[in-house]
């Protein structure tokens, strides 16, 4: 009898007891929800935070202390969104943060470098924090940070490590994080791009803007997708071809595991079908879609709706590069079946077109194919093919009439030798690049590093006119390349706007799994032009036609061969 009080004791206990936890819980909840604005903030909140950001970013690069690690910086940034947003005003949320600074561990002072203009492309944007009027006497704490010393040798936060800054702490799991989490891969990117990135000077819209827009988005994420989707469209802003995400699964379901078979490409402003795909176990594939077709609509949306659509999480230097990496995806489904509208023959048709998973269909890559290094063609023309994936070395003597060197492609370099220094296409040495890079000791500031030279004295050079073939898919190393060759003698370039993102690729982690990449070397010509967003522009502009595309013909390497005939 005793055993069964003990028992309905230990049960009403525990009943009481879980109906307080469940009570704080909620509490706790309702306190967090009204706290961390998962769904209750205003135009002030979003201020508050945004300030917030800019301070604990500032910090976290310029305090000597903090760069070093001395502080957990996140857990930092996490303790203080609670607290500032309880802030009443302005003077209450600076003082807050003001108090927040000087628990820092004290620092010396150092006297900042002299900068000579003419080596300095870009000065860190730093004017913010002498707005009084916004900080008050927070103000003359960050001019204080701004004059540490600073030992960039032992900087936590940014180490680079196989092109990857390593110094960030990486939170994978969950892959929806939650709010305050959601904020601190805002905060940490927006600062990273703010400090270093080499062109934060073309970003199209005010950078500080831009972080005022996207708080809510990251706040009202209500699901893993929209917050990678809030991280793609961010993304975006940089103007940047190097810029994206890393392969994540999410992002792969949205855009679709399905594809119509078909490879497409804009070309003179429509989607025209450049080749057809095999799929593999399938007999009757649906190929009532030919080359030269042009797609106008998929189901029932026409194509420059989904171009509208699409080009928010698309990034790109320029238009060009965007539609090029929409061109990739645009077929894609998460359906069996894709109704499209097209163009034959000048008329209007359309279709049912089945589609496939992407492992069943063999999809072939812009960018290298399986074709020979280098065969002569037409009339004893040298051409040189730098996608080849069959591998070898770059001909070190030509005896032809003109040399085409196609970098419509990203080189093979893990399979061609030689074409790096190509000392046959040079008689003389020849300036052709010059690059900045960041500085942990000053972050924001890019400086040019020096200019490098390309091939030396060589009277035993290939004289022949060369001609360097670029379009959009001429991206990065290639575009590099093709600054090296065009600077050799009789060279010319031929075709149309290329990706416009020469350099390296910096990618960063970010909480819930994701890794996110941006250039991080800027590349200039020797006078200075920009080639971020502009690319390598032609001397000669040939682009593709939708009647060449029907013909089968390269409208391009055409040309080519024309101004090498014309000029024998």
């Amino acid at each position: 009898m005793r055993k069964k009080y003990w028992f309905i004791f230990i049960l009403v206990l525990f009943t009481v007891l879980s109906s307080m936890l469940g009570y704080f819980y909620i509490q706790k909840k309702n306190e967090y929800r009204q706290i961390a604005g998962v769904k209750y903030y205003n135009s002030t909140d979003i201020s508050n935070l945004a300030v917030l950001c800019k301070i604990w970013g500032f910090v976290k690069y310029y305090h000597p202390s903090v760069v070093e690690g001395k502080y957990n910086w996140d857990d930092e940034l996490i303790n203080m969104m609670p607290k500032v947003l309880k802030s009443h005003n302005k003077d209450e949320r600076n003082l807050m943060l003001s108090e927040w600074l000087a628990s820092l561990e004290d620092f010396e002072q150092e006297t900042l470098p002299e900068l000579y203009p003419d080596s300095v492309r870009m000065y860190p944007d730093l004017d913010w924090i002498t707005d009084k009027t916004e900080l008050g006497t927070l103000s003359d704490q960050l001019e204080r940070i701004k004059t540490a010393k600073r030992n960039f040798k032992k900087d936590k936060f940014i180490q680079y490590s196989d092109n990857t800054i390593s110094g960030e702490a990486e939170y994978n799991k969950p892959t929806y994080p939650v709010t305050e989490y959601r904020l601190l891969a805002l905060f940490r990117f927006w600062n990273v791009i703010q400090y270093y990135y080499p062109y934060k000077y073309l970003i199209s819209e005010n950078w500080h803007k831009d972080l005022l827009e996207f708080i809510p988005k990251f706040i009202d994420a209500r699901n893993e997708l929209e917050y990678k989707l809030a991280i793609l469209e961010l993304i975006t802003k940089l103007n940047d071809t190097h810029a994206g995400m890393g392969w994540n699964n999410t992002i792969e379901k949205w855009k679709g595991e399905n594809i119509a078979p078909y490879q497409v490409s804009f070309v003179e402003g429509k989607l025209v079908v450049t080749g057809v795909y095999a799929v593999r176990d399938t007999i009757n594939a649906n190929h009532s879609i030919q080359v030269g077709d042009v797609i106008l609509s998929i189901n029932k949306t026409p194509v420059e709706n989904i171009i509208a659509e699409k080009c928010k999480y698309t990034p790109g230097s320029n238009y060009t590069a965007q539609l090029r990496r929409i061109a990739d995806f645009i077929l894609r489904t998460n359906a069996e079946k894709m109704y499209v509208e097209y163009q034959h023959d000048g008329r209007q048709l359309n279709t049912v077109v089945s589609c496939y998973t992407m492992n069943r269909v063999n999809i072939t890559s812009r960018f290298q194919r399986k074709e020979t290094l280098f065969k002569t063609i037409g009339d004893s023309i040298g051409y040189l093919y730098l996608g080849s994936t069959n591998g070898g070395v770059v001909p070190q003597t030509i005896n032809t009439k003109g040399l085409i060197i196609d970098l419509r492609c990203y080189p093979a370099y893990d399979k061609i030798g030689g074409y790096m220094d190509y000392a046959l296409l040079y008689t003389e040495p020849e300036v052709f690049v010059k690059f900045t890079m960041g500085n942990s000791k000053f972050p924001g500031l890019f400086q040019y590093l020096g200019e490098l030279t390309a091939g030396s004295e060589n009277p035993n050079a290939y004289k022949g006119k060369k001609i360097i073939l670029v379009n959009e898919v001429t991206q990065s190393h290639a575009e590099f390349i093709a600054m090296k060759y065009s600077v050799a003698e009789n060279s010319i370039i031929i075709g149309s706007t290329t990706a416009g993102a020469d350099g390296d690729v910096i990618s960063l982690k970010m909480p819930g799994g994701i890794k996110v990449m941006f250039t991080g070397v800027g590349v200039y010509y020797p006078d200075g032009r920009e080639t971020q967003g502009v690319g390598i522009v032609p001397d000669i502009e040939v682009k593709p036609t939708i009647q060449g595309i029907r013909e089968g013909r390269d409208e391009v390497l055409e040309k080519a061969i024309e101004l090498i005939l014309k000029e024998r």
